[in-house]
């Protein structure tokens, strides 16, 4: 992946012309140095918002938290790399390196804080409009303050939600955000921790974006997994869904633990729990691609999900105890599409060479567009015409088509 990036980067670099900060981390002289798995580049100035990172370039802001990393003999030093400055090549804007480290458990954890460089003091050395260039030094982050590691109890805060199952020697993975609850679990309860290593990507080859969904599925010994529905439903009533939750962070799903309450174990006797990564992306009519609404517990819409683990499959000694994928997920290798009623049109009603149809089933993951024919099993070019809220369409009676269909396209 590391490779990838760096490739990446210096091929579009070929053909753009922008501006970029040309940087790296150099702690091999640093008395104290930070041990890191990855770098980014936060952005600080007036009226920037929290949370504002530089963007490697030419990767796209899904890979804005992976802009550098150490390299594997000392740990301590990152090849250079180009960000792209976009809108923040500009003198009210200063960038600091922040040092992330991943945890035993597979948590991200911020390590370390540089002191800032301004676009005032690196623009004569350091930024420059074409990446296609030799001889260039970058700017070197040499030393970084400590960020203390958060408490057992604060790190209890971090997390999405508590949820109370259980099951002999295994214990579902999910997060909690109650203020004032334990951070550990009761003696008869169990855990079961789950999470990927990332970088988790869609059909289409793009990074999964934050607050994407995983899922939690169990599903009884003897029988295999029946997939989900377009509304996160089990398609199988043999299959029970678990958990679902928008924890994607920095491209996979971060080690979560899911507590098992003590009494609820014997509905999860007798099977497996898998987790599967949800594509429940959705497109507005602007174009612009964002995440379905989370709506009573789960997604409105799934349009794809991806196995990225299973108990079978779980390593370490106690198999049943974690759900820790192998490799990043691949939906465009493993994706299977999620089920979809078909449209029914429930009624018909011609007034003043106008058509209304009436149709059921609508799925929130597909275009849906209506097809007029002189007969049934002819086909024509379709109407120019949309459902309302109601999943009704209405358009000019065409001539010589008495007969409609409507017909589906996923949208992803």
């Amino acid at each position: 992946m590391k490779k990838f990036l760096t490739l990446a980067a210096l091929a579009w670099g070929l053909t753009a012309n922008a501006a970029f900060f040309y940087w790296g981390v150099d702690q091999s002289a640093s008395p104290n140095p930070v041990a890191f798995s990855f770098v980014k580049i936060s952005v600080q100035g007036t009226g920037v918002a929290s949370g504002t990172y530089l963007v490697g370039a030419g990767l796209g802001e899904t890979d804005v938290a992976h802009t550098g990393y150490p390299d594997p003999v000392t740990g301590l030093v990152t090849s250079p790399v180009y960000s792209d400055l976009g809108e923040y090549a500009a003198e009210a804007y200063s960038f600091v390196a922040e040092l992330y480290q991943e945890t035993e458990t597979g948590d991200l954890q911020l390590v370390g804080v540089s002191d800032a460089v301004s676009y005032h003091d690196a623009k004569d050395r350091f930024v420059y409009a074409n990446m296609n260039q030799a001889g260039i030094d970058p700017y070197k982050y040499t030393s970084f303050r400590p960020v203390p590691e958060p408490t057992s109890g604060l790190l209890v805060l971090l997390g999405l939600g508590a949820l109370a199952l259980r099951r002999r020697r295994v214990c579902a993975c999910a997060a909690a955000a109650v203020v004032g609850c334990a951070a550990l679990a009761a003696p008869n309860d169990t855990l079961l921790s789950f999470g990927t290593p990332g970088h988790d990507r869609y059909a289409d080859g793009t990074q999964v974006l934050d607050g994407e969904c995983y899922a939690l599925v169990w599903t009884p010994e003897g029988e295999s997994f029946g997939g989900l529905t377009d509304r996160a439903e089990p398609v199988s009533e043999k299959d029970r869904l678990v958990l679902v939750a928008p924890l994607a962070k920095f491209g996979r799903c971060p080690t979560t633990v899911l507590e098992i309450a003590a009494g609820a174990a014997a509905q999860y006797d007798g099977g497996t729990f898998g987790l599967y990564l949800l594509d429940t992306r959705v497109r507005a009519a602007d174009g612009s691609v964002g995440l379905a609404p989370f709506v009573d517990g789960r997604p409105t819409a799934v349009n794809t999900l991806g196995s990225a683990a299973s108990q079978e499959a779980a390593a370490g000694a106690d198999q049943a105890s974690a759900l820790r994928a192998p490799a990043a997920v691949k939906l465009g290798a493993v994706g299977v599409h999620t089920e979809i009623a078909a449209p029914k049109i429930t009624a018909i009603r011609v007034e003043n060479a106008t058509v209304t149809l009436t149709v059921e089933d609508l799925s929130p993951v597909a275009d849906y567009f209506v097809m007029p024919s002189a007969k049934p099993g002819e086909t024509a070019p379709v109407l120019d015409t949309a459902p309302d809220a109601n999943g009704t369409f209405t358009f000019p009676k065409p001539e010589g088509a008495p007969f409609f269909k409507v017909i589906g396209v996923r949208k992803f």
